[in-house]
């Protein structure tokens, strides 16, 4: 179950591991979670099965376990993403909290849309919301560049 709920992580850290130098982290992180929640893998199939598997996951709890697991992992991820693109000057602190902040907002991102009947693509979307959250969870750490 872990690889379909972790269907497009390694592409979302991908997309911020490549993101131009000198980019604010933050728009680094909007534009990786647009280009990650519009994959065109993520065909309608793909689309109903994550918004049925994420409705049972709280009933479920080994599913739960998964995803608790998962999340956690992809933040520890984060960290080590964001520091490499930060760079040795990084201040661990604000890298410790965009990585809470970009995790965060894809999850929440994903519960608004799975909780709702929003469309996978366009106003509404887990990309939208996810760059909303983004704004949000980093106010105040817009200074921080690639």
């Amino acid at each position: 179950m872990r690889p379909i709920l972790a269907n497009g992580i390694e592409d979302w850290l991908g997309y911020i591991a490549s993101s131009s130098s000198g980019m604010p982290v933050v728009q680094a992180l909007e534009s990786a979670a647009r280009v990650a929640l519009n994959s065109p893998a993520a065909t309608p199939d793909a689309i109903a099965l994550i918004r049925q598997l994420q409705r049972i996951i709280p009933g479920d709890p080994a599913l739960q376990n998964v995803w608790l697991s998962l999340v956690d992992d992809t933040e520890t991820a984060l960290v080590l993403v964001l520091r490499e693109l930060i760079g040795p000057g990084a201040d661990p602190l604000e890298v410790r909290l965009l990585a809470i902040a970009a995790n965060t907002a894809q999850r929440m991102a994903v519960a608004a849309w799975v909780d709702g009947e929003s469309p996978a693509y366009g106003d509404g979307s887990p990309a939208e919301v996810a760059v909303r959250c983004i704004r949000i969870l980093t106010a105040g750490l817009g200074h921080v560049s690639t």
